[in-house]
């Protein structure tokens, strides 16, 4: 962290923690089409929560 916050007074901010449970989504802008996903911590993820429903977005296929 030293080398993204060099000065000390800036890492006063810093504060460590931890989750346990939660979702998220994630977009890959750099392709065409757009890739999207999601991620679960903690939980499984159900398959209606990762369908979007957009023809223009990939997603990753089921494993």
């Amino acid at each position: 962290m030293a080398e993204i916050y060099p000065q000390e007074e800036s890492r006063t901010a810093l504060e460590v923690f931890r989750v346990a449970e939660g979702s998220g989504e994630y977009f890959d802008l750099s392709v065409t089409p757009i890739y999207r996903d999601t991620f679960t911590l903690g939980r499984e993820q159900k398959k209606e929560d990762r369908d979007h429903g957009n023809p223009d977005i990939k997603q990753r296929k089921e494993e």
